[in-house]
């Protein structure tokens, strides 16, 4: 691993740091990472755009194998064959908050008309 010395500051690389950690270290890294918006959002967009905000890309094949063996290609190929799943799914939470806001609209356009009843006196 390559560390410099800028200034007051030590400068890692950040591939070689990762490079250098034991494959349980990795885990955690990775696993910290993975549920942060930032990391969501360029794994994302290398799923759907091939490319991060960066430019940058993980590794992936030029043509499509039978059996993915790089991260891009399997994390396409994972999307890909759940596709109809999650959308199923969000689909079903979409319409559960949609029901909660109507009936939640409902319920304050009930409640409304009374005060407004009420400040006419028709209660």
């Amino acid at each position: 691993m390559r560390v410099t010395l800028e200034g007051n500051m030590l400068q890692v690389n950040v591939v070689d740091l990762f490079e250098g950690l034991s494959a349980d270290n990795l885990a955690e890294i990775a696993d910290s990472l993975a549920v942060t918006d930032q990391v969501i959002d360029q794994v994302v967009k290398q799923i759907l755009e091939g490319w991060t905000d960066l430019g940058s890309h993980a590794g992936k094949s030029h043509h499509a194998p039978a059996v993915p063996y790089a991260g891009l290609d399997k994390a396409i190929r994972d999307v890909a064959s759940k596709s109809s799943f999650v959308a199923k799914a969000e689909i079903v939470r979409l319409e559960e908050a949609l029901l909660y806001q109507t009936k939640r609209a409902d319920g304050l356009s009930d409640e409304l008309a009374a005060l407004r009843r009420r400040r006419r006196g028709e209660l």
